[in-house]
């Protein structure tokens, strides 16, 4: 079981100061410091490979299929998350930024899933505010800019369409956009990047259209034919939260919270995260969970609201106690994890508890 005790003050800041956050801390119970590492530890000693200063996870020799560009971009996010609390796993993060360049180059725009490049954009913003490498932060401002000139009007409703094809808008893009402007104003971009995530938050998060007010529950998509996909999604539900707790919108972000631990918990056990693998391990559902995991940390970092944390905390050792032999975590964290880790699974689905591991307050 993960042993629990008081974190000492220095490691509260730490998890306080992971995305700048200034304000009250939660003085709460925490994973203790040595479990967080080793959980790291063990999902990188599994699946992460560098090779001359290029970072990458490994494909699963089970499931035969390579990390995409925006599970990519994700798992360099649950590495910034052990960075933020961490300064040794820095290293990883400049390597899997290095890697990704290499892959996908610095320009993304031949990608036509938007939500795929501002995961980029947010990915990389993180990584410049780690490492201080402003060559990050210009690819990722440079491909933020392109997904707001080739993806935002006010068709529909105002917000930004998923792809470049135009069939419809989503909340796992406009989520997502107003994170991203917001990283990137919170990193001295300019004043127009908080106006771009203000207008995305008013006018697609809040719109009742697309978003049942009465819970801040946000619906999945809007079709061109009108059609609405009310799908709520542990992924959508995070990134509202993150984007309300960004804006200050923190009445906004505890009800989301709220909607997610009453909603997309308790099937498999007592408030324990749902499974979200529908077509299996090597699709994009299996790492939902791993986005709300970490809003749902900073939300309380930033707040110093303690509401959410017991709750955290029973996800967190629920994952921790069905860690495999290796250490490895997985997104079915009221199961024993697979083992071998290489061999039997996919490091997009280990991805949401290894974050849930750096993030629980």
């Amino acid at each position: 079981m993960l042993n629990v005790n008081t974190v000492a003050a220095v490691a509260v800041l730490l998890a306080a100061a992971a995305f700048g956050v200034s304000g009250p801390a939660a003085q709460a119970k925490s994973p203790e410091p040595e479990a967080r590492d080793q959980a790291m530890d063990s999902y990188l000693s599994a699946f992460y490979k560098v090779n001359k200063g290029l970072g990458s996870f490994r494909m699963t020799t089970a499931g035969g299929r390579q990390t995409n560009f925006w599970q990519y971009a994700e798992q360099i996010e649950t590495v910034e998350d052990a960075a933020e609390r961490n300064p040794k796993y820095k290293p990883q993060v400049t390597e899997l930024c290095n890697g990704f360049i290499r892959t996908y180059g610095r320009d993304w725009s031949d990608n036509i899933y938007n939500d795929d490049l501002l995961w980029a954009c947010m990915a990389f913003t993180r990584a410049y505010n780690l490492t201080g490498n402003r060559v990050f932060l210009k690819y990722a401002k440079n491909n933020f800019d392109i997904v707001w000139a080739r993806a935002y009007d006010t068709e529909l409703i105002p917000g930004l369409w998923w792809t470049t094809e135009k069939g419809g808008k989503n909340g796992c893009v406009n989520g997502p956009g107003v994170i991203a402007a917001m990283l990137l104003y919170n990193a001295g971009q300019g004043d127009k990047y908080k106006e771009y995530a203000t207008n995305l938050f008013d006018n697609y998060e809040k719109n009742p259209i697309m978003c049942d007010l009465t819970k801040n529950a946000v619906k999945d998509s809007i079709s061109t034919k009108h059609k609405i996909n009310a799908w709520v999604s542990t992924y959508n539900q995070g990134t509202f939260v993150g984007g309300a707790t960004m804006l200050g919108r923190f009445d906004d972000a505890k009800l989301a919270l709220q909607t997610a631990k009453d909603d997309l918990c308790g099937k498999h056990a007592p408030g324990i995260l749902n499974e979200e693998y529908g077509g299996g391990p090597g699709t994009d559902l299996p790492g939902f969970k791993g986005i709300l995991c970490r809003w749902a940390g900073y939300y309380a970092a930033k707040t110093g609201d303690t509401s959410f944390n017991d709750w955290l905390q029973t996800n967190a050792d629920a994952a921790w106690k069905y860690r495999n032999s290796q250490g490895v975590t997985w997104s079915k964290f009221w199961a024993p994890a697979p083992e071998p880790a290489e061999r039997a699974l996919f490091s997009w689905e280990c991805s949401p508890a290894a974050t849930l591991l750096q993030v629980t307050p």
